[in-house]
């Protein structure tokens, strides 16, 4: 991992609006994207937001959901960096807990984070008074990027490098909207409390997020990293979580209460690889893990 540095992107180069795109007013996650990659790199990856809509797989916007979503935009970006800029996607039944969001963006990730811009719209933050459906920002330790608050006249708030308030991104996290029925009503949100993002390596810390390992006890950290899985596999309270996929190797850690963890496949030896969130490690970070458990420890369903 690159050393920690304190770059600050400059939020001009994101503003959506301003930057002669043909598509500008559909790449919202695209710029935030190349926000992204900016600070990922300390500034030395300087990505156009166009650019980025261009080399994915849906260079003309989709009539009926023209914007980029985040597994889309970060092949893009791997792709124009050749592998360099790698966002760890947290979508779906891996959205993160809102505190473990706040926990890695103050420790120094950044995060593409997807949002309803409905509740900008009741603030002194709104970009733009009319624009009342999903948006995505980037945010960072220190600031808020939203790629419309780039004080055009019919803007009220142009970005001054503040970190928007909290429990105005915590709701508006929670109130995106992912489903619509046949009258575009919303029949389904990400939920408060979650947050549907993307997020970059850890550029303040200068900590490195790789396998840990203290002792015998060590996990396979799946950092920047997507491992997609169709099933999850419910657990209880206290189900152990082992370092390997022997009946009886050592237990690195247990479920704190009941719940649904993703099912990665069957491993041998009457044992199964979950992919689970913890915090135990010596820094306590919470990071995502692969771990294993018996294959008869809870059922098998589709997400």
């Amino acid at each position: 991992m690159p050393a920690a540095c304190d770059h600050r992107p400059d939020a001009r180069r994101y503003w959506q609006l301003q930057q002669n795109d043909t598509h500008g007013g559909d790449n919202c996650t695209a710029y935030a994207a190349a926000a992204a990659a900016d600070y990922d790199t300390c500034g030395r990856i300087l990505l156009k937001g166009a650019r980025i809509r261009e080399v994915s797989d849906e260079p003309t916007p989709d009539k009926k959901s023209p914007g980029l979503n985040l597994s889309q935009v970060r092949t893009a970006v791997l792709r124009l960096t050749d592998g360099e800029v790698n966002f760890t996607k947290f979508t779906s039944s891996m959205a993160l807990d809102w505190e473990e969001y706040e926990e890695r963006r103050k420790a120094g990730h950044g995060f593409i984070t997807q949002i309803d811009y409905t509740p900008f719209t009741e603030t002194a933050f709104v970009g733009d008074p009319k624009f009342k459906r999903g948006h995505a920002i980037f945010e960072s330790p220190e600031s808020t990027y939203d790629p419309i608050a780039d004080g055009r006249r019919n803007s009220i708030f142009k970005f001054n490098g503040t970190l928007y308030p909290r429990d105005l991104i915590r709701r508006a996290a929670g109130e995106m909207v992912l489903a619509r029925d046949a009258n575009k009503r919303p029949t389904k949100r990400v939920g408060i409390g979650k947050v549907w993002c993307a997020m970059t390596r850890d550029r303040r810390s200068g900590h490195e997020h790789g396998p840990i390992d203290f002792g015998r006890n060590q996990m396979i950290v799946t950092e920047g990293l997507t491992l997609g899985s169709s099933h999850v596999m419910a657990l209880t309270k206290d189900t152990p979580l082992r370092r390997a996929n022997q009946p009886g190797s050592i237990i690195v850690t247990r479920m704190a209460r009941d719940g649904d963890v993703a099912f990665l496949g069957r491993a041998g030896n009457g044992m199964a690889a979950v992919l689970v969130r913890t915090k135990n490690f010596p820094d306590s970070v919470m990071r995502p893990v692969v771990v294993y458990v018996r294959q008869d420890a809870g059922a098998v369903r589709p997400r």
